[in-house]
């Protein structure tokens, strides 16, 4: 199939060229052509080089004829809090304009967005998708905005769209300057196996829940090829259902270098946290999808032991 990805030069979409175009035509749409043109393999057949979104630009990604489409364009948590208008723009705006633009395509069969779990923002100790999303930061909100924009074009168009809620992804990024080293697992273990330190900030005791990109990529190879009828929603949760504990993932990360690590807590290496039994953790249930399609997420264990290992490397 001919798959187009928007923002394939940064972590995920360079993750996705590279694992879909073992078997499909990838058409990457990226303001960053250079890193495809001196990678060292060939991960995309075609490129669409982004400068704005205006008609010429929207002109080209119809020509281009896409049988899917995965919007990754998105500016982090902190830029999108930071300019507001501007991340309304990228955020949304853009989403709209593609949609817009693409809703008579006759080749096209998928639209998938990538949104984020961050759009629930709850206390329950348990999440689905019939959790009410409450949006609590700008990033939070455009995300959720964008979802509603999914929707509506999945009623109006001739083609199936999908949200999809991005749990904290994690991974060494296929291109070397790429900036993903923000992103919580890929930060710690960072600092791990250069500084052989781990700093938490409070007590260690926020859970998250952690996917893998193998775990991403393998999730979007299957949803492509199922025919739309399949489909009975078109929101679901690409997590990997188990929540970790931040002072879990550390004593994990330094299990992985045999234990030469240490872990700081506020600075303090002799802090002892509160006990890891009276904390709740939040979890993203990943059971909408696992119906959808055969879907078993790595453990962050296997992650990092992948991880660390091409890093070592």
């Amino acid at each position: 199939m001919r798959i187009l990805i928007s923002g394939a030069s940064g972590y995920l979409g360079s993750r996705l060229c590279k694992a879909l175009n073992k078997q499909h035509h990838i058409i990457a749409l990226t303001r960053n052509p250079d890193k495809f043109n001196h990678f060292n393999e060939k991960i995309a057949d075609e490129i669409i080089i982004l400068k704005s979104f205006d008609h010429n630009f929207l002109e080209k990604v119809i020509d281009s004829k896409p049988e899917i489409f995965i919007h990754l364009i998105s500016l982090d948590s902190r830029n999108s809090n930071l300019n507001p208008l501007n991340s309304f723009d990228v955020n949304v705006g853009n989403t709209f304009k593609l949609l817009n633009h693409l809703k008579d395509s006759k080749t096209l069969r998928k639209f998938i967005y990538f949104s984020t779990i961050h759009v629930y923002n709850s206390s329950l100790k348990k999440i689905n998708e019939l959790t009410n999303p409450n949006p609590n930061n700008f990033y939070s909100l455009t995300h959720y905005l964008s979802e509603e924009i999914i929707n509506y074009f999945n009623n109006e168009a001739n083609f199936k769209c999908i949200n999809l809620r991005l749990s904290n992804s994690y991974g060494e990024p296929l291109f070397e300057n790429e900036n993903c080293w923000k992103l919580v697992v890929n930060e710690l273990v960072k600092s791990a196996n250069e500084k052989k330190v781990i700093s938490l900030n409070g007590e260690g005791l926020i859970s998250r829940d952690f996917i893998h990109y193998s775990d991403i990529c393998d999730a979007i190879s299957k949803l492509i090829i199922i025919d739309n009828s399949k489909f009975n929603h078109n929101t679901y949760n690409l997590s990997s259902g188990n929540s970790l504990l931040l002072i879990e993932l550390a004593e994990l990360i330094n299990k992985e270098f045999k234990g030469k690590i240490k872990i700081l807590i506020n600075s303090n290496e002799s802090y002892l946290p509160s006990p890891k039994n009276l904390v709740s953790k939040i979890t993203y249930s990943n059971e909408r999808i696992k119906n959808l399609i055969k879907f078993n997420p790595i453990t962050v264990s296997e992650g990092l032991f992948k991880m660390i290992k091409k890093l070592k490397n």
